[in-house]
């Protein structure tokens, strides 16, 4: 495909994408992947629409904000997820929260946001 219609990858900077075509359940649609960092944006019917979606970074707007600013927001809920787990189980965390005691109702509490946070990764597209 040619370069020029593209803006270079927006998670490594490189020029190497293409058009990547769909299959299974996917079939008949398109997407611009990274042939470097190998990301790619999600598919959709046409290829202008593929070419829109990775040219006018709609993927800020589709994901919270640049590859970058959504990576830290990732990692930021997997720390929040794990210090959540141990105080909820009563573990030291080394963290600020450790002043806090926590009884049955404050665990359901911490249970819950956990919940959250997990929820949250699962809507980015992470594995806890």
């Amino acid at each position: 495909m040619n370069n020029d219609k593209l803006k270079p990858c927006p998670f490594c900077g490189s020029n190497k994408q293409y058009i990547e075509y769909g299959c299974g359940s996917y079939k008949g649609e398109k997407r611009i992947a990274c042939d470097t960092c190998q990301k790619s944006a999600p598919y959709f019917n046409t290829e202008e629409e593929a070419i829109k979606f990775w040219n006018t970074r709609e993927y800020e707007k589709a994901y919270g904000g640049t590859p970058e600013q959504v990576e830290k927001m990732k990692n930021n809920l997997r720390y929040a997820i794990v210090v959540l787990q141990n105080i909820a189980k009563g573990n030291d965390t080394n963290s600020d929260f450790t002043e806090f005691t926590i009884d049955e109702h404050k665990s359901r509490a911490f249970q819950k946001a956990v919940e959250m946070a997990e929820q949250a990764l699962k809507e980015l597209g992470e594995k806890v």
